[in-house]
Order: C-alpha cells, then structure tokens, then sequence
C-alpha cells in the first residue's frame, strides 16, 4: 500500500505563523475600500451585520466628545466627561446580547481607535466589548477618573444585592475595569463552583483579572483582589480535569488494528446516486462517544449503537439500532444534500450519558398558485443512554414546540421566544450543562400570503430540559449567488459550532462568522468573510472550525467557510490594538480541506497537485508545498483528524497514519472492507478507539 505514495525530496510540513505577532511588520492603514490590506481581493460581501442603534448613537456621541478631548483645550474636562457620559449610556442602555459597528458608514470617527489589519469595516461587536476596547485604550490616568466616577455606584449596588447573580452580572458588565466589577465577577465565580460549571468559573475569573488588571493603587485600587484571584485560579486548576497525563493513545499510536466492519444502511438510502461528490457536499453519518466510551452514530435513517466491548472486537458484533420513526415517534425522515449547496453532516454531540442530534431537513415555504405553503421546520433531539444501553428520550425541540415525555408540550414561542420557522443546522455542540444550536429561518408566507423569511439564529438550551437560556440574532440569509441567472441564490447549511476555552464560533457560510461568550452569550465579535459565487471553487464547510495546537500562544481558531475563497485564522479574544486575522487570508487555489495548524506556526491542508491528490504546506518563505501525494486516481474520502504528532485521512485505500513530526511519515495503512459504497469517511477518535464512519459503513480500528 505504501507505494501508492510518492515522496518529494526535501518535503516538509506548511509554516504558517498564528503566534501573537502577525507577520506583517507593521500595521496597515489602508481602508478596506482602497488597499487591499489582507490580500483578499475586493470582499464581495454586504452581509447584514446587527447594531443597537440606541448604543451605536451613544458610542458615537461619546466618541466625538473624546475626539474633541484629545485636540485639547479649555474644555478638555467636560469633554472627557461627556466622553465618559455616551460609552456609560451605550451600556445601561443596552442588554449582553446588543451589538454595534466598529465603523459605521460615514463615521468620521475613523483613526480614532487602533485597526492594526483594517478589518473594522468589515465587523461587528457588542456594546460591552466596545466599550472595553475604548478603556483599554486610554492612558491609566484617564482610566483612574473613569473608575472614580463609577465605583461609588458599584459598591453601592453591591451592598444592596450581594448575591443576586442577574444583579452582579450587570455590575461586572455596566461598570468595567472598576473594583465593584471585580468583587461581581468574583462571586458568579463561587456561584459557578457551586453548580460545578467550571467553564463558567473560568470565563469570570477571566473577566474579574481583566478588571483588576486595569485598577491603580489607592482608594479604588486591588487591595487583595488579586490574591483572591489567585486563590480561586488555583482551586480551579486542582478542580479541573488532569492535563498531566500525557497524550491520547490514538494520538501517539504506530500502528492500527482492525477490530470492526459493519454495514450502517443500505448505499441507496444514503444518497440519490452513487455518482463522485465533492469532499464533503454529501449527507455524512458521524458519530460520537460516550462517556463510559459506548459510541452512537447518527445515518439519516436512524441510529446505531455500539458498546464498549463491541468496539474493541472482545464482544460479539451485536448492534442497536434504532429508526426515527420507532424511537421519537416521527415519520420516516431523510436529509437531503446538493453539492452545489454544501453538505449536510450528520455530527451529534455528547456530554456525559447525554446525545443531542439533528434529526431531518427542513423544508421552506413557497406559493402555489395564490395558495401560501408553510414552511416546515426540522428536530432537535436529546437522548439519554441508560445502563442498560438503552436510549430514552429526554426532549425535542422542533417547529411545533417542545416535547418532553410526561409534560405538557411548550409552544415554540413559548420555548424559544422568538417567532418564525426554522430549520435546525448540523453540527450543535454540548457544553457545561447546555447544548448549542445554529437556526436558519426559513421562507414562509405571512397572512397576506408575501413569503418572508427569519433571521439565522443561535441558541443556548439546558442540555437537562431543552429551556433556553438565552438566543442571539447572527445575520439575515444571504446565499451564494449565480451570476447571470435567474435562478438566483443558492440556500447553504451552516458550518457545524465549535467551543473553544468558553467561546462559541459559528460559522453561518452566508459571508459572516460569529464569536460568542457561551456563559452569557456576550458577543465578542462578527467578521465578513470573502465571498465567492456558485460557479466558483470553494471549501467543503462541513466540519466544526479547527483549534490550533497551543502550547501558551493567544487562543485562535482557523476555519474555511463554505462560501468562501479563503481560509482564515482568528483571534478568540483579540485586545485593543492587536489584530483579530492573525495572518492574511489563504487563497483556496489547489486546495481541498483546512486540516490542522499548532503553536509551532504550522497549517496543514489536504489538496491537489497536478494530477495527484496530496497533504500540502505552507511555508511565507518557501511558499506552498506537498509533503506526499497520493496515488493516481485516489482521492480524499473525508476530513482528516490530527494530533500534533500525527495525522490521520482517510481515501478509497484505507486509513492512513503519518508521523507529522517526521514530514507526515507514513507509518501504517488500515485496510478497510468494502461493504457495499467504497472505503473513507469521517474519522472520530476516543483512547485507543478509531472509527470511520462511511457512507453506509463503519470501520474501527484499535490505536497503538
């Protein structure tokens, strides 16, 4: 098998920086509507971004007055003042989930605030955060008169709700970088102790250091906050789970053991035709583990579980399976996938004994005749495995509202507060107690019968009842469009979620990436990405946006959208005056899949060259490389999966296994039986545990 490789002479891995310091050597100045700061090209993207027009108003007001405190003056105290008074009203004015413009059209407020890659045309923030990158932005001085003007108010508020926690996130939001902002966040963290959220736990003793950090000496200074702060990072840290017990065994492994192949579904319930699909472009099952390591995949048709012992070979070959119709009690359902649209990605996730799922497509309205169809939506389900290897159902969530066994069946308003129909995309993630879940709305017609259509949303549930937590708007649809045609745009599903160190990235392949807090759903940033149109090349979009291997470098994502002709690595938290692209967009080109990067300023793709597929690098010295090829006619079957060590892919051959710290060495190939659609797929990964979920296959293998 190994020959069907070819090794180029001196091949080694891309090199692409994602350190804290962006490799341009200095900051760009340029408006996005003149140079092109990024490389990207004109940006082709009028994205709908959301703004408070309340908060933009006071932001802008105050900006104004802060302008004129700069030049200046005799008036410089009030304007200082005033500049104070409009950032204040922006935030009393506004609620966690409100966002404003970082530039507005037509502002004259431009320069005023550090850009360092000229991205703020192009994004949006919330009202919080805005007002934070402005103090940060001032000298100490001017933060000192900030806090003496609040911080009589906040000790005030504290003395009367100590411990009421909707009381104490308004001060810590309201009121920041004072002592009384603080003491707030400090005790949501023992609240979050208590419940055991320890993601939670983080997220506000992150916030209470950004505050202390910012405090002087004196009367509204630290005075032992940082040692609490100590004290509480370091209860966190014995709390948490160990981080000293060395790699996975999947991650380190030499070789692979085949332990299970077993057919899934029938080849002609999983796709229309078995013609070639685009990486990606095709209704994919996936699966998920367990805690006690049982693993559930999800087929469009319905659900199979495989034990423990199942999956190591020491147990039989017995499987559960389960369809729709018998277990939740619907129809018979059947997503569907066009690759011209995007795939759809059969990805639950788990927390503990818990399984959250998308279960159908929804189906937008449209006019037949004069006569208005509604639009139908689809299921989000939560299921429960008991010890018996049983699955119960604990909620679903779908247009009609939510059903939990024995109670009394919740509207969807009443559920979700939020009127429209919606269609559930793939890829929710689990986190904390809570399950997370991107919506599009979909076309449906009003009572006068004129098809209107939802916002894309995101929603925070109780992972235990389905309730909501909280929900935030991300954009208005805005599909790929044809050039030329009166077919017009073209609908996309959305990027599956990521959660990374407490932070929500949703990717919506309508031109817009999102960041959000997951505790509150505090909006840290949008961004437009490059857009391109159908008939143009673009990336399967179909798995979660990658984490970069870290070893103490600011934390980032890298994501390639659907929609779009670029690959992009982000900031989570970028600070006042450092850029949120912490390198200038990568062209798609010869590229096929975003599959890795690390601390070490490494991106590994999956891609072409010539006639042969291969792993890529990128190197800003050497420029784009292949590490190996494949051979002629082989293709990539499915994402890969990757440690820092190695990388595993699959193609029509098998599962590979390479050394990425030996220029992707190959080490070993598993074979892989070819049950009735081809070998490849989806790679998941849990100890010693390999499994490739095909297109109406299962294969598993044992890592060592």
């Amino acid at each position: 098998m190994a020959s069907a490789l070819r090794f180029p002479r001196g091949a080694a891995l891309l090199t692409l920086a994602l350190g804290a310091t962006p490799v341009w050597a200095a900051p760009v100045q340029e408006g996005l509507a003149g140079a092109d700061p990024l490389g990207e090209g004109p940006l082709r993207n009028d994205t709908h971004l959301f703004r408070s027009q309340s908060a933009q108003l006071a932001l802008e007001r105050g900006d104004r007055a802060w302008k004129r405190a700069s030049a200046g003056g005799a008036q410089r105290d009030l304007d200082r003042t005033q500049a104070f008074e409009g950032w204040r009203a922006a935030l009393v004015g506004s609620s966690t989930g409100d966002s404003v413009l970082m530039a507005p059209p037509g502002s004259d407020m431009a320069g005023l605030w550090a850009d360092p890659d000229s991205t703020h045309p192009r994004r949006s923030e919330g009202v919080s955060e805005a007002v934070l990158r402005r103090l940060l932005s001032l000298s100490q001085g001017d933060r000192t008169l900030w806090q003496a003007r609040l911080e009589p108010e906040a000790q005030a508020l504290l003395g009367v709700t100590p411990y009421d926690p909707a009381r104490l996130g308004r001060i810590e939001r309201d009121m920041p970088l004072t002592r009384g902002a603080a003491l707030a966040a400090l005790r949501l963290a023992d609240f979050g102790l208590e419940q055991g959220r320890l993601q939670d736990v983080r997220t506000w003793l992150r916030r209470a250091r950004r505050h202390a950090n910012s405090l002087p000496t004196g009367p509204f200074g630290v005075d032992g906050l940082h040692a609490e702060l100590d004290q509480r990072e370091a209860l966190l840290e014995s709390l948490a789970p160990a981080q000293g017990n060395g790699p996975q065994p999947w991650e380190v492994a030499t070789r692979l053991e085949a332990t299970l192949a077993v057919r899934l579904e029938s080849v002609h319930t999983m796709s229309p035709d078995a013609r070639p699909v685009p990486l990606g472009r095709r209704v994919a099952p996936g699966g998920a583990f367990f805690e006690d390591g049982s693993l559930l995949v999800q087929t469009p048709r319905g659900l199979a579980l495989f034990r423990p012992n199942v999956l190591a070979g020491t147990g039989g070959d017995r499987t559960r399976r389960h369809r729709y119709e018998d277990l939740l009690g619907l129809p018979p359902v059947r997503p569907f996938a066009l690759p011209s649209s995007g795939g759809w990605p059969l990805l639950p996730t788990t927390e503990g004994m818990q399984v959250v799922l998308v279960v159908d497509r929804g189906r937008a309205g449209r006019m037949l005749g004069n006569i208005p169809l509604s639009a139908s939506g689809n299921h989000l389900v939560c299921l429960t495995l008991g010890p018996g290897g049983q699955l119960r159902l604990n909620w679903r969530l779908c247009q009609e509202g939510l059903v939990r066994p024995g109670r009394a069946t919740l509207s969807w308003v009443d559920a979700m507060g939020t009127p429209g129909r919606f269609e559930f995309q793939p890829g929710p993630v689990a986190g904390s107690g809570r399950v997370f879940v991107q919506a599009r709305g979909l076309t449906h017609p009003d009572e006068s019968g004129v098809l209107k259509s939802a916002d894309i949303m995101l929603f925070a549930l109780d992972l235990e009842s389905g309730g909501l937590i909280w929900s935030r708007p991300l954009t208005h649809p805005a599909d790929l469009r044809r050039r030329g045609s009166a077919m017009g745009a073209v609908p996309t599903s959305g990027m599956p979620l990521a959660l990374v160190e407490g932070v929500l990235v949703a990717g919506t392949n309508v031109g817009l990436v999102c960041a959000f807090e997951a505790l509150d759903g505090r909006h840290l940033w949008s961004v437009r990405t490059q857009r391109r149109e159908v008939h143009e090349p673009g990336w399967p979009g179909s798995r979660r946006p990658l984490i970069p291997d870290s070893d103490g470098t600011p934390a980032a994502v890298l994501l390639a959208p659907f929609d779009s002709t670029h690959a992009y690595a982000l900031a989570l938290r970028p600070q006042p005056g450092t850029p949120l692209f912490l390198n200038p967009p990568q062209s798609m080109g010869a590229l096929v899949d975003l599959a890795a990067g690390n601390a070490r300023g490494t991106w590994l793709f999956l891609g072409r060259d010539g006639r042969h597929q291969a792993l890529r690098t990128l190197d800003p010295e050497h420029g784009l490389r292949s590490s190996l090829y494949l051979g002629a006619g082989e293709q990539f079957e499915g994402p890969a999966l990757t440690s820092p060590e190695r990388v595993l892919v699959t193609s029509g051959r098998g599962l590979y296994l390479f050394d990425r710290t030996r220029e992707c060495y190959l080490l070993t190939v598993g074979r892989m039986q070819d049950l009735g659609a081809g070998a490849g797929g989806r790679i998941l990964a849990r100890g010693e545990v390999v499994a490739v979920t095909g297109r109406d296959s299962l294969w598993v293998f044992r890592a060592r």
